[in-house]
């Protein structure tokens, strides 16, 4: 199943280290204070594909 999800990305690309810092730099901004126990899939669409 890893290689089928690495072989074949829904956003057709592997993610980078600065989109999932925008996504902990949103959580940890004043943005967020209202976000409590959520959980956020960080996964380019991965997770769709199961």
């Amino acid at each position: 199943m890893a290689h089928h999800l690495r072989a074949q990305p829904a956003l057709g690309r592997i993610g980078t280290p600065e989109e999932v810092a925008g996504i902990i730099a949103y959580l940890l901004s004043p943005l967020a204070a209202q976000v409590t126990g959520a959980e956020w899939a960080i996964d380019g669409g991965a997770l769709r594909q199961l």
